[in-house]
């Protein structure tokens, strides 16, 4: 990085330049803006030019005149380092063409500035870029821009090839004149971003070129739904400065949405078992109650599943074990059920199913198979089986879905309470007949 630095007092410059030094900076100093000055920003490239107002030669006004009429720097930024910060005097810079004002003593800001302008190029790295332009030499221009700022464009010059390339690239930006020869409109091209149902695809920012500036022209591309507009011919660093803003804004809206997605997993899924959780459950549960009822004769069933002989299963074997058991039980009620079913982990070891949009045969063949799956697993699942509760009707003899399960779950525990009763009279009954036996001997 480049820095050419105009001020009168070298202590001065010496702070600033220890403050204020991105990396591998290359620091040109000079102590008033005269004849020496004026060669420099004529013949050298600088990324940054920072000036003070107090020269002890050379007036602020002629600094930044000779700076916006040469070839090389005249999109440079231009920072005012003084200590004159009243109104007027920022007012002054920036009439005069000055890009930013910094007070002296304000030198950590002036350095993270200096630091982004040094990070600008790589900022938006790798970023995919639509250049839709029917001007081949003017499509070639920008893109020579866009790729100086490290991004991979794309070029075309008709609206088809246009929607092929969205449809087929992770494009992040769309940068697009409003003629085009041959090949439709460029409101073609926003009308159908826009009006995607894909929220990511029509959230992408769209840049207009034009050299149509009529203020009713720009109102309805803004309306039509576009990020930015520039007139034509743009300027290079206007143009990569805004283009580097809207792909740094949609990244960040795709890492948001990332985000919200993650939550929303954890909010509605089960993590070790990879299915719906309670809340997941209820949600869309309740939608699907909603939907039963505006159907004739439509019958929703829920089953209530609570694991028989899991609570050994982490004592001898470890919780390792027991999930493994869960995720294997989850993953066989998957194969079972229908896409249109709904099956979450309830909780511990207790898991839900809502059979939706069928009738009672259904209901209680899905039931019996399941029950047929728990006998034929057991040996595979250290002996755990499950214990059933079913209920099943219209909607309009449920309140809610809440109900279902209520009903299903008071089932569960009576199928439980049974299984119990019959173990303890089979105990009872072994062990008299234990009895039985030891007496025969004994006469």
């Amino acid at each position: 990085m480049k820095i050419a630095l105009f001020e009168s007092s070298g202590t001065m410059r010496e702070i600033t330049k220890k403050a204020c030094s991105p990396r591998d900076t290359q620091w040109v100093e000079f102590e008033y803006f005269g004849e020496s000055g004026i060669q420099s920003i004529q013949k050298d490239k600088y990324d940054a030019i920072i000036t003070s107002k107090e020269f002890a030669q050379g007036s602020l006004a002629d600094m930044v005149k000779h700076t916006r009429t040469s070839k090389l720097n005249k999109e440079t930024p231009l920072f005012l380092f003084t200590s004159d910060l009243t109104q007027d005097a920022m007012d002054q810079a920036f009439d005069l063409g000055v890009t930013d004002v910094f007070f002296k003593q304000e030198l950590p800001a002036l350095a993270d500035t200096l630091s982004k302008i040094a990070t600008f190029p790589k900022s938006v790295e790798g970023a995919k870029v639509l250049l839709v332009e029917d001007n081949r030499a003017v499509s070639d221009y920008y893109s020579k821009i866009l790729k100086s700022i490290n991004c991979e464009v794309i070029q075309t010059d008709n609206c088809d090839a246009a929607d092929a390339i969205l449809k087929n690239e992770s494009i992040e930006l769309v940068v697009t004149d409003l003629n085009l020869e041959g090949g439709g409109q460029g409101q073609r091209i926003i009308h159908s971003m826009r009006h995607n149902e894909t929220i990511i695809f029509n959230k992408i920012p769209i840049m207009v070129l034009s050299s149509i500036s009529t203020l009713q022209v720009q109102t309805g591309l803004f309306f039509l739904g576009i990020d930015d507009f520039l007139m034509k011919p743009v300027l290079p660093l206007q143009f990569s400065l805004r283009a580097v803003n809207l792909i740094k804004k949609f990244r960040v809206y795709k890492q948001a949405e990332q985000h919200a997605s993650e939550l929303r997993d954890i909010a509605h899924y089960d993590k070790l078992t990879k299915i719906y959780n309670r809340h997941g459950f209820e949600d869309i549960a309740s939608f699907c109650v909603a939907n039963c009822q505006r159907q004739v004769n439509s019958v929703l069933g829920v089953m209530f599943i609570d694991l028989d002989e899991f609570k050994p299963v982490n004592d001898k074997h470890g919780h390792e074990a027991g999930d493994e058991v869960l995720i294997k039980v989850a993953k066989e009620l998957k194969i079972l059920l229908r896409d249109q079913d709904v099956l979450a982990r309830w909780g511990g070891d207790e898991f839900v199913v809502l059979l939706n949009q069928c009738d009672v045969r259904f209901i209680q063949a899905i039931c019996n198979r399941v029950k047929e799956a728990f006998d034929r697993k057991a040996s595979e699942w250290f002996g755990v089986t499950a214990s059933i509760g079913l209920a099943y009707g219209e909607p309009k003899n449920y309140q809610d879905i809440l109900d279902y399960i209520k009903r299903a779950d008071t089932k569960m525990y009576d199928e439980k309470k049974e299984k119990v009763r019959l173990n303890m009279k089979r105990y009872i009954e072994k062990n008299l007949k234990n009895d039985a036996a030891l007496q025969a001997k004994s006469i």
